[in-house]
């Protein structure tokens, strides 16, 4: 499904990368929807993939000290 998305594979992301290393990653790349605030990851929690908007937005948060977390 990646593959498919010419925009995508065009972006700066993907410069410089050799043809083989960009087909190893969009065959085992996945195109996954996320609701309004639904967390994505956590701070401190390690990262499992990279994640690519493609459209919508993204609120990057942090953890103050009392709890309380700020946009970034």
């Amino acid at each position: 499904m990646l593959a498919k998305n010419s925009v995508l594979l065009q972006s700066d992301l993907f410069a410089g990368l050799d043809q083989a290393t960009v087909e190893q990653f969009t065959a085992t790349a996945e195109v996954r929807t996320f609701a309004a605030d639904e967390k994505i990851i956590a701070e401190g929690q390690q990262a499992s993939f990279v994640y690519c908007v493609m459209n919508g937005f993204v609120r990057l948060s942090k953890s103050e000290s009392a709890g309380r977390e700020a946009d970034i």
